[in-house]
């Protein structure tokens, strides 16, 4: 049971939403839909037993955070998510963390040239500005 947990944890990652500038109008629809038809609990299962290998949940609301956490235990332990799915499953996300942490790091920061090339772009703007009308 506490191992089921702790791969589970592993699996479910909480985390803050990315800008809804960088969502289409259809996917907003889609994402619409699911939350009328479904609960955040019910819909973090029936996206791991359609292949996802994580959930990414935008509420900061714990409790919903936590509640998807159990349904994802109650459906390992039903027997309606297999727990060899969950288990490759948090192998990928360990995997693509380990190339993540695995690339080298600069040793000196950026020389000024270099930082005004990659920053402050046009389209870095224009992202920051749409952003910006959702605050």
């Amino acid at each position: 049971m506490i191992r089921r947990a702790v791969l589970l944890l592993g699996l479910l990652s909480l985390a803050a939403c990315s800008s809804t500038s960088a969502r289409s109008r259809q996917e907003d629809s889609l994402f619409a839909v699911v939350a009328a038809e479904y609960t955040v609990p019910d819909a973090s299962v029936f996206a791991v037993e359609a292949g996802c290998d994580g959930v990414l949940i935008c509420s900061g609301d714990h409790d919903t955070q936590a509640a998807s956490l159990e349904a994802l235990v109650h459906a390992v332990e039903a027997d309606r998510l297999p727990l060899g799915r969950v288990e490759d499953a948090l192998k990928r996300q360990l995997r693509a963390k380990e190339r993540f942490l695995a690339a080298p790091v600069a040793t000196r920061p950026a020389d000024r040239r270099a930082l005004r090339d990659a920053l402050g772009r046009d389209d870095h703007r224009a992202i920051a500005e749409e952003m910006a009308r959702f605050l």
